[in-house]
C-alpha cells in the first residue's frame, strides 16, 4: 500500500493552519472612517465584537487610536474580529495602510475573546514612542468617557 503525502503535513507533522482571524480596533472597524479598507465582503466578514488584553491610547493631534499589550489583566482595547478568505492577500495590504514599512505599526498575534471563546489573531500595536498620548480608560474607540 503507498503512503498518498498530504499536502497539509510536513515531516508527518499537519502544518499549522494559517491564522484568518483579525482584530481591529480603531479607524477600521465599522462606521469609522477607514473601514472600506478591510476590502470587499467576499473577502473579510465580520464574526464578532471583540477584545484584547491591552491598553487604548488617545495620540495628541491624531484621528486614530494606538493600542499595546499590557502586562495588566485588567485592561482591555475592544474592537470588532474578522475573518479573512485570503488572509495572504489582506494582510499586506493593511500592512500598508497602518505605516509598518515605516514603523508606526507592527501586526501581531494576540488572544482575542469574543462569543466567549478565545482565539488567535493578528492586530496591529503601535510601535512608536507614546509620548504626550492619554490612556483611554474604557478601552474603546471612538472615544468614551468613563461612567462614575
Amino acid at each position: 500500500m503507498s503512503k498518498r503525502k498530504n499536502s497539509e503535513t510536513t515531516n508527518g507533522r499537519a502544518k499549522p493552519a494559517p491564522v484568518s482571524y483579525l482584530f481591529v480596533y480603531g479607524t477600521l472597524m465599522q462606521g469609522q472612517r477607514l473601514h472600506h479598507r478591510l476590502g470587499n465582503p467576499g473577502e473579510i466578514r465580520f464574526v464578532a465584537p471583540a477584545k484584547i488584553h491591552g491598553e487604548l491610547y488617545r495620540l495628541p493631534a491624531r484621528r486614530y487610536p494606538a493600542a499595546i499589550q499590557s502586562p495588566r489583566r485588567d485592561r482591555f482595547v475592544h474592537g470588532e474580529l474578522y475573518r479573512m478568505r485570503k488572509p495572504d492577500r489582506t494582510l499586506p495590504a493593511l500592512d500598508r495602510v497602518e505605516g509598518c514599512d515605516e514603523g508606526l505599526f507592527e501586526r501581531r498575534l494576540v488572544d482575542v475573546w469574543a462569543n466567549g471563546t478565545k482565539r488567535r489573531a493578528w492586530t496591529y500595536l503601535f510601535a512608536q514612542p507614546l509620548a504626550k498620548a492619554q490612556v483611554v480608560p474604557t478601552g474603546r474607540f471612538p472615544y468614551q468617557q468613563a461612567h462614575a
